[in-house]
């Protein structure tokens, strides 16, 4: 790019003041020139603030002409095709050049123009790659335009390509090649959100899935903005027009959907008519009639709930026929073992205009990893540093728990556990007589103190020690132990320990399953399955309960069996004020926050006196958690009334947020 941005910008603007005053403006020649002649990854903000601090004119100017700059860059990119590498450098030199967004969001008509030239170029030869993909993402977030202002550019742009072959679709055949491509445009609504009108589309996705069917082969994997970031960027392969309800003695209460069939699960296009199913967790399937209305229904449970789904008014028997094979478990053809997989917390309540964009590489098993669900929110929060989190517990879960704010004495109980289990085994080694140690535990102490992350690099110390062979960590309460007629909760019970089989099973609020009256005997139930067990399989499993201290000694005291299998109690104090200054901290650093001046003295003088007067069910971590939420809601309002406000005005929590904050 040698003086080509200096070339693109207007000579007038290359000079300052007017007549006798006029000089060079050395500060736009400087970064222009500074710009040009380096690569992307030879820029640096140093060097950009040096040019800044040699400029003797006012910090009016330097801004005026980084947007000079920026506008010229802008120019090069749409001459460019705006395609990956003029995006990717037009976002470094925004960064560089603190380019504020209040700025790009008032430049719509030049993005536009950007994003219509971007669409004609990419689509130039009727198809999408990986590449162009990430472009387009590229372009989203450095231009910050909605997706659904691209839509109209991308509908024109890709029209000429595909409308014949997705509108005639019942008149012709299409190849491999064509459906391919069309799935590939679908990869870009879905990975953009783009909410367009996709009948036309999903009826070609069908038909040409059909036909393969039909002839036994491999389906083609398909993708569709459906609103739920969750499930953007997994392939969908069939899709059933239907009713579905639970069966009730009233009778079943129906809505009318359309049911799409993904590798591993079905989702519904309709919040709240019916869960996410998965064929893993389907149970009494069945086939069925409905002799006065001539109609088949299957039927079916979903694993933990009572009352069984009915799905009706099917469109064809091929759509009948399919479905119940899935639900049955066969697996689709064509799809893999990661198509199958569903991410633990895949939820159907996502909100499709926060903002969270894949990166579009659709090459990248990443973008299908399986993430395990938090054990717990809040305790979450009191990890280390957020880069190295997941790697330090499945690496070197000792290190992880010393990362942990506070809990000095449970940290000292789980090293003096580690330590003992350690000197047994070089005992056993040298053929020496071992003591058996108890590892059951009971965890005391109130919400949000930590008790679930302790458990959970508990589990995995138990596995680096060679004690467990998976080591990971199954969290239940009452609801997912106790069924609703006895006999239930055996089998409930049951596989929830399976589930557990060489880790820990943590059940938290343990107290619950104590008889709350004399027709309370489910409990009891759940207790005595896990007695028998914890006999049964002594070296397969580790059972953590937690509670409130009270009702936990209570609860172990009142069965003999418990008492002799829970000796080891570990208590979990509430966190200081400093603790709790600490964790708020690392939420901030987590999530690219900062404190003003004052803020953190005035933040532990607040968490002081809320400790002065917490009860019991102080929430701890989880408090810290939302007053982070709420300060931000707070910062957010302030920073809306600002003219211009810089990143570093977006990026700080000060003291005023805070006094402004009500409980």
């Amino acid at each position: 790019m040698a003086a080509e941005l200096l070339d693109r910008i207007n000579n007038s603007e290359k000079s300052l003041g007017f007549l006798f005053t006029k000089r060079d403006n050395t500060h736009l020649l400087e970064l222009c020139d500074y710009i040009d002649s380096n690569e992307m990854d030879q820029l640096r903000k140093a060097e950009i603030l040096d040019i800044d601090s040699r400029c003797a004119e006012d910090s009016e100017v330097i801004i005026n002409n980084k947007r000079l700059i920026y506008q010229a860059l802008k120019s090069w990119v749409k001459d460019n095709g705006a395609l990956f590498i003029p995006m990717s450098r037009l976002g470094i030199v925004k960064e560089l050049l603190s380019i504020d967004n209040a700025y790009e969001l008032g430049d719509k008509t030049t993005n536009h123009e950007i994003v219509q030239i971007q669409a004609q170029a990419l689509m130039k030869d009727g198809d999408l790659d990986a590449q162009d993909l990430q472009t387009i993402t590229l372009t989203i977030t450095h231009l910050l335009i909605p997706p659904q202002e691209m839509q109209p550019y991308w509908a024109s742009a890709a029209g000429p390509h595909y409308n014949d072959w997705v509108n005639n679709i019942d008149k012709q055949e299409v190849t491999l090649d064509q459906a391919q491509r069309v799935s590939r445009y679908g990869m870009l609504l879905a990975l953009c959100m783009l909410d367009t009108e996709t009948g036309n589309v999903e009826h070609f996705y069908k038909t040409v899935n059909q036909r393969l069917h039909r002839k036994g082969e491999d389906l083609n994997p398909f993708f569709l903005w459906l609103g739920f970031k969750s499930f953007t960027g997994r392939p969908i392969y069939w899709w059933v027009d239907c009713k579905i309800g639970k069966e009730k003695a009233s009778g079943t209460d129906f809505n009318y959907c359309r049911l799409y069939i993904f590798g591993g699960f079905i989702i519904t296009n309709s919040h709240g008519s019916a869960p996410l199913i998965q064929p893993g967790e389907v149970k009494d399937l069945k086939p069925g009639l409905d002799a006065v209305k001539d109609e088949r229904y299957i039927s079916f449970k979903i694993k933990g709930e009572r009352q069984p789904y009915q799905i009706a008014s099917i469109d064809s028997k091929e759509d009948y026929d399919f479905l119940y094979s899935f639900l049955s478990g066969i697996p689709i053809a064509g799809t893999t073992e990661l198509d199958r997989m569903i991410v633990a917390d895949d939820a159907l309540t996502d909100d499709p205009s926060s903002g969270d964009f894949p990166t579009g590489d659709a090459n990248n098993s990443d973008s299908n990893s399986i993430k395990p669900k938090p054990a717990n929110p809040e305790d979450s929060d009191n990890a280390g540093p957020k880069s190295t989190k997941k790697n330090v517990e499945e690496s070197d879960p000792f290190k992880a728990l010393e990362e942990l704010v506070g809990i000095a004495e449970v940290k000292e109980q789980i090293r003096s556990l580690s330590n003992l289990i350690k000197v047994q085994q070089m005992r056993k080694k040298q053929g020496m007589q071992t003591v058996q140690v108890s590892l059951h535990s009971v965890f005391t102490g109130a919400p949000g103190t930590g008790k679930t992350t302790v458990a959970r690099l508990y589990a995995g110390i138990l596995k680096e020690l060679g004690i467990l062979k998976k080591g990971h960590l199954v969290e239940v309460d009452r609801t997912e132990l106790v069924a609703g007629y006895l006999g239930q909760t055996a089998m409930k019970t049951e596989g929830i320990i399976n589930k557990a089989m060489d880790g820990v099973l943590f059940i938290d609020e343990a107290y619950s399953l104590a008889p709350q009256n004399s027709e309370d005997s489910y409990g009891e139930e759940a207790i005595n399955v896990l007695l028998k067990r914890m006999e049964d399989d002594r070296d397969r499993f580790v059972v953590i309960v937690a509670g409130y201290a009270a009702e936990m000694h209570e609860f172990i005291d009142s069965n003999p069996g418990l008492s002799s299998r829970f000796a080891r109690y570990i208590e979990f104090p509430n966190y200081s004020d400093a603790d709790l200054l600490e964790i708020f901290k690392r939420i901030c650093a987590k999530n690219d926050y900062y404190l003003g001046d004052g803020m953190d003295d005035a933040l532990r003088q607040h968490f002081a006196l809320v400790l002065s007067s917490a009860d019991r069910k102080f929430g701890n971590a989880r408090y810290a958690r939302n007053l982070f939420e709420k300060l931000l809601e707070i910062q957010s309002n302030r920073v809306a009334e600002m003219k211009n406000p810089n990143s570093t005005d977006i990026s700080t929590l000060e003291t005023q947020d805070l006094v402004l904050y009500q409980p």
